[in-house]
Formats: C-alpha cells, structure tokens, sequence
C-alpha cells in the first residue's frame, strides 16, 4: 500500500481514521495473510508493528504459569492489535497469535505512536479503543469465573461469527480450550451440546453457525457487554 492510499481499508478502526491521517499511516505498510496458529509476537519480544485485521482473528494469550495458557483477548476487523505501541510500550507481556485465518495490514508502531501523541480523532479513537480492549478482558476474566462453560462457548463463537466473512469458519479445539480457559474434553462436550440443539455445526475444525438467534439466547450476557463497547467507538 501506498500514501496514494484513500479507499477503505476494511478494518473498522482504521477506516474512522480521517482519510489524510489513514494515509499517512499506511506509508510503508503491508498486508499478510496469516493462517491459524501464526505467531505474531511473544512474550519479551520488541514491538516494532501494529496489525489491523480485515479479516480473520487474532488471540492474545497469557501464561500464569508453566503449564497454562489462557486466552486474554481476541482482535478482529473492528480493531488493531499492539495498539498499545501507541502509548509507548515497546516490548511484549503476551503471546499473540492467529486464530481464525485471515489478513492484517501492517503498519509500523511508531507511526502509530506519533498520531496517538497528538491531541484529536485519532487519538480519541485509539485510546477509547485501548478502553473497550480493557473492558473485553475484564469482563472475559469475570465471565470465566462465574459462567458454565457452554455459555462461555456460545458467546466466543457468536465473537467469532461476528468478525468471520461467512457462517463457516475454521476454529482448532485447541484454540477453543484457550479462549475457554479449559481443557480439550471438555471442549468436546460443550461443542457437542451445542451441535445436539441444532445450533452450530462443527466437524474437522469447522464450525458453521446454523442457528444465529439460538445461539444468541444460550450465550451469556458478557457477549453483548462486550460487543456494546466496540459498538460505541465502530460500526459494527
């Protein structure tokens, strides 16, 4: 991409960008194409890129212990992920890798530091954004402690639908016990629930969405909670 760049990028947060701002941050960009499991950062590593989905998923995860991983957050086409180079963390607390396969344009950290530095648009949307990612952890940790585990499965599979370009998407059980926080079997029996109640489909690392409205009603109220704090910054 080039600073001739003006048209809509199909990411939600960059797009509500101002075009000349928009430009000037895909100077030097590009776009990749990432399948499941592509490791985009470790923990330590330095931050030199932010990535915008348009489409697909990204997972941040976070490792309390030798032998846990837990999945903190998810970034999809209404956000960026690293956005925290915008205030000047330069080095990584987290994993991150690819979910849902998909594509994110590329664009160097300290670009975009310099609009979030400057008082207007861009850095209200930037810093409201980092909010909504704040509020979608907090309120992920408390869901965990608190939801049954197929509640906890319909609200991340209604997540994903919401960022896939169609109903059938690719999702790997081992990425569904992370952002789950549980074991593999028990996966199993949560997505077998599920497809029983005629609600989604999943086969082979598939899942295809089959009833949208009954999924909406088994999945716990975090998954509104959440999708009201992109709703207010983007159009979802």
């Amino acid at each position: 991409m080039g600073a001739a760049q003006s048209s809509r990028t199909g990411n939600l947060l960059l797009d509500a960008f101002p075009p000349d701002v928009r430009e000037a941050m895909l100077v030097g960009s590009r776009v990749l194409e990432f399948a499941a499991g592509h490791a985009f950062v470790g923990v330590g590593d330095d931050v030199k890129e932010t990535y915008f989905p348009t489409s697909g998923t990204l997972s941040i995860l976070a490792e309390p212990d030798d032998e846990s991983i837990v999945e903190a957050g998810t970034v999809g086409r209404e956000g960026a992920a690293d956005v925290f180079a915008s205030l000047g963390a330069l080095r990584s607390v987290h994993r991150m890798i690819g979910q849902v396969p998909g594509q994110v344009i590329v664009v160097e950290a300290k670009l975009l530091r310099t609009h979030a530095l400057e008082p207007g648009l861009p850095q209200t949307l930037l810093f409201s954004y980092i909010q909504a990612l704040f509020a979608q952890a907090a309120i992920s940790v408390a869901c965990m402690g608190k939801h049954p585990v197929n509640e906890r499965a319909a609200r991340w599979l209604l997540q994903t639908h919401d960022r896939a370009d169609g109903d059938t998407f690719e999702l790997k059980q081992e990425f569904l016990a992370f952002m789950l926080g549980t074991t593999r079997p028990t996966v199993s029996l949560a997505a077998e629930t599920l497809k029983t109640a005629g609600l989604i489909d999943y086969t082979r690392g598939l899942v295809t969405i089959v009833d949208r409205e009954g999924l909406e009603s088994v999945a716990c109220s975090c998954y509104e909670q959440i999708r009201r704090q992109y709703s207010t910054l983007v159009e979802l």
